[in-house]
């Protein structure tokens, strides 16, 4: 997991702080740090230029649970699915990135100069320039280059969440300026896209990695009681560790329940739901 000891974020943004870390880290390998050459930076510069401005408002397709799994099942036998899979992944992530370069050009201008800010609206900006511009996936062959480039770029803005917190950090602790700030909103926004945005380049990469009980990384049959009692073991020692006691979590129901679902997901949902509920109690 990331960790930043230095930034320290509003309360109500450190759980999707935190998902956001957690989330990105088992994937985290190298990162490459391409930058962008110098015509890609001037246009990123550009105001003439409304590339941005014309992806921003086109509207994105939402990706259910049900659809991801539609799409994943039986791919080995079914290519078709594969590029199906892929293109969904070049139309969306572009719209998206440009919805969030969007939001960072709306910010006051002391905000973007930041140069924690400057390199998390670049990185975006190469992602999405990359992204655009890329040929159409028609096979199979294809594909595997775009996955390249595609767990490049993932790799690439994991360590993205570090810098936009700390720029944000230092343009708050502006004593003029920074009490007249209002980013919750902005923040928000980032750190929710930025999870969608996970969620869809993953779930192509593994599409085609045929692992047993999985379809992509959706696990199939999930044991809920299973998540349930890890998530509060892990509860109950954060909770002993900070106040030298904690209470027992009791499982009742259906034991035996299974759903398909992300495991990371759960496992992180579950965590802060039970350390939440067990700080609401009185253990705080």
């Amino acid at each position: 997991m990331l960790a930043v000891s230095h930034v320290t974020l509003p309360r109500r943004f450190r759980s999707c702080w935190r998902a956001a870390c957690v989330l990105s880290a088992r994937q985290q390998r190298c990162v490459w740090n391409e930058s962008m050459d110098q015509q890609e930076a001037l246009k990123a510069e550009s105001f003439y230029d409304s590339t941005v401005e014309k992806y921003a408002q086109m509207p994105v397709q939402t990706l259910s649970l049900e659809q991801m799994l539609h799409i994943g099942r039986n791919v080995m036998s079914d290519p078709a699915k594969v590029i199906q899979s892929a293109r969904f992944v070049q139309e969306e992530l572009p719209k998206r990135l440009a919805r969030r370069l969007l939001d960072l050009q709306l910010l006051p201008y002391l905000v973007v100069t930041n140069p924690n800010i400057k390199r998390v609206y670049n990185s975006y900006y190469h992602a999405f320039e990359t992204l655009r511009v890329y040929p159409p996936v028609k096979s199979l062959a294809d594909n595997a280059a775009f996955c390249i480039l595609l767990r490049r770029l993932v790799d690439e803005h994991g360590p993205l969440i570090d810098a936009l917190a700390t720029g944000l950090v230092e343009v708050k602790a502006r004593r003029l300026v920074g009490p007249a700030l209002d980013l919750d909103n902005f923040l928000d926004a980032m750190l929710r896209s930025r999870i969608s945005r996970r969620v869809i380049a993953e779930q192509h990469l593994h599409i085609a990695n045929a692992h047993p009980g999985y379809i992509g990384s959706i696990h199939t049959a999930l044991d809920v009681a299973d998540a349930v009692e890890f998530a509060g073991q892990r509860a109950v020692q954060v909770c002993t560790e900070a106040y030298g006691h904690a209470p027992e979590v009791l499982l009742s129901g259906d034991l035996s329940a299974r759903l398909p679902y992300l495991p990371a997901h759960l496992d992180y949902m579950l965590y802060e739901l039970l350390k939440n509920s067990m700080r609401a109690g009185g253990w705080d």
